[in-house]
């Protein structure tokens, strides 16, 4: 669906890498356990590209346990489950936005619009 952000690399926010390893830290658990590799991995990383943003919003969308589990916590549990869907959504939504933007010309009022409204959405999210 989204080709264009296939391949792309994202910075991870520090909030959530610091998460990441309270949540590693708070688990006694070894490389078996669903989560151990994934967590040890964007936290040396730093940055998470497209595919695997995919399949961390496809884990939390099929897990059904506990959000007690080490599972959930290794994973980044809330925090990083309502983080990873407000990103694929402002990037699937960005590229949407670029390809309406192409195809109404940037002297739409409507884009314009779009554009404020999202401005003022990501203003929210880094006063929160």
């Amino acid at each position: 669906m989204n080709k264009e952000l296939y391949g792309k690399t994202f910075e991870i926010p520090l909030d959530i890498l610091n998460h990441l390893e309270l949540s590693f830290n708070k688990i006694d658990s070894d490389s078996n356990t669903e989560g151990f590799n994934r967590n040890k991995t964007l936290r040396s990383n730093k940055k998470i590209n497209y595919q695997s943003l995919k399949r961390w919003k496809n884990w939390f969308d099929s897990y059904d346990g506990d959000s007690n589990s080490p599972e959930y916590i290794l994973n980044g549990g809330e925090k990083c489950k309502n983080w990873v869907n407000r990103q694929l959504d402002f990037l699937r939504k960005k590229i949407e936005q670029s390809k309406k933007n192409k195809k109404y010309g940037e002297g739409n009022l409507d884009v314009k619009i779009q554009v404020i409204d999202e401005i003022k959405r990501i203003n929210n999210l880094i006063l929160k």
